[in-house]
């Protein structure tokens, strides 16, 4: 199984779990790594790492990220750069994280940043009554 960790600026990642759970029911190997306002980049740097360690599986970890160039994706993605095994994909939302919760199982870990992708994007669309 892949581990995922879902980092954010705020509480934003843990209520994603949160509400994942409600709807999924619970998750094992997933964290939330959330960056605190006024936390330097190394404590931050250090909880994410913490994070990554927390659930570490030898399929890899899927770090799910708020906010391309943001830095919860910033530190994870340099974190990847260094650590084999570590994938990274911004702009998480619910429809994501409740794809790769619902298919990490058996899946590649590559396979699995591509569903996130396809998942994140397809979670978007404008539902209006107007032409």
């Amino acid at each position: 199984m892949i581990g995922i960790v879902v980092a954010s600026h705020g509480e934003l990642c843990r209520e994603l779990l949160i509400t994942a759970e409600m709807i999924l029911g619970p998750a094992a190997q997933t964290t939330a790594a959330p960056l605190a306002a006024g936390e330097s980049l190394q404590d931050f740097a250090a909880a994410l790492r913490q994070a990554v360690d927390a659930v570490k599986q030898e399929a890899g970890i899927l770090v799910l990220a708020d906010l391309a160039g943001g830095t919860p994706c910033n530190v994870a993605a340099v974190l990847a750069a260094q650590s084999e095994g570590i994938k990274v994909v911004s702009g998480v939302n619910l429809p994501m994280l409740l794809e790769v919760l619902s298919r990490r199982e058996g899946a590649l870990l590559a396979e699995l940043a591509e569903m996130a992708v396809t998942a994140g994007q397809g979670g978007v669309c404008r539902i209006s009554t107007e032409s």
